[in-house]
């Protein structure tokens, strides 16, 4: 009897034993399966960040090449323009001043009877100089408030948007992840400050898809309506995600954050079948420069 209790003993020992490094063992392998996933997911994340940098850097090459051909052309316009009449008003500036020595001269030598003509022939030229003076002053000013609206505005008022827009989705285009659609229908120079905000909110869009809605269509559609909106629309193919989620992520909510900066709305349209759907509205008043 106390033999058989022995071997039962000896057998629960066995079997718990076996349990124990089974489970250890299960859970082991199922840690080491799970670390081979965060790897590849992280090293998927570093290639897209490093694909969407590569990206960013083509379009501020690109920008940096526009603003100097702009630098260039502003150059030009200063000295043909601003720098001919400048010349021109010191001419008449310089005129003007020999004609006052030259009068004070006269005045100095001049008898009690002064020559009443001189004295005309002199006011008459010295109203005519002034006046051509003063159009040079403010046709100098115009040229110089036109110089000074086109610096402001930036590289972005001559195409640097849609440029830049445009090698973002064929950087990712080329990488082969993704089948982008692309509409852009803007007719009007965007203010630098939005446009800047709105490609970051485009890059988002995309990172997002990429990182994580593993999607292998997308389009987007940055549209104007006049006096209204800039609209963006975001649509992917990919396994979206439930609505309660939406503000959860980092990168959802710097699309949020960088919308409403500028009074503008979010919505959003998203199931686990059918893909997710951005869609982006930015009050048309916040946008164009004066």
């Amino acid at each position: 009897m106390a033999q058989q209790t022995n071997v039962t003993d000896l057998l629960i020992l066995i079997i718990g034993t076996l349990t124990t490094v089974l489970t250890v063992s299960g859970v082991i392998f199922f840690a080491f399966i799970f670390q081979r996933k965060l790897y590849r997911k992280q090293a998927e994340f570093r290639e897209i960040e490093k694909l969407l940098k590569k990206a960013e850097l083509q379009s501020a090459y690109a920008l940096i090449e526009g603003r100097e051909s702009e630098r260039k052309r502003i150059a030009e316009d200063l000295h043909d323009n601003l720098g001919s009449l400048l010349a021109t008003l010191k001419i008449y500036i310089d005129t003007l001043q020999n004609q006052e020595i030259k009068h004070e001269e006269k005045q100095l030598h001049a008898s009690e009877k002064s020559d009443i003509y001189s004295i005309s022939f002199y006011k008459d030229n010295r109203t005519t100089l002034i006046q051509k003076i003063h159009s040079l002053v403010e046709a100098a000013a115009r040229e110089t408030r036109k110089i000074s609206h086109d610096l402001d505005s930036g590289l972005l008022q001559y195409g640097g948007f849609q440029a830049a827009i445009e090698q973002l989705v064929e950087a990712i285009t080329n990488s082969q992840k993704l089948i982008i659609e692309t509409v852009i229908d803007i007719t009007d120079p965007l203010d630098d400050e939005l446009s800047l905000n709105i490609y970051r909110i485009i890059q988002e869009l995309f990172a997002n898809t990429l990182k994580h809605a593993h999607a292998t269509k997308a389009r987007i559609e940055i549209t104007q309506i006049p006096k209204e909106y800039i609209s963006i629309i975001f649509e992917d193919n990919g396994k979206g995600f439930i609505n309660r989620q939406v503000k959860k992520g980092i990168g959802l909510q710097h699309i949020y954050s960088r919308t409403e900066r500028f009074q503008g709305h979010v919505t959003i349209d998203s199931s686990p079948e059918f893909g997710s759907t951005f869609i982006i509205e930015i009050p048309i008043n916040q946008i164009f420069s004066i």
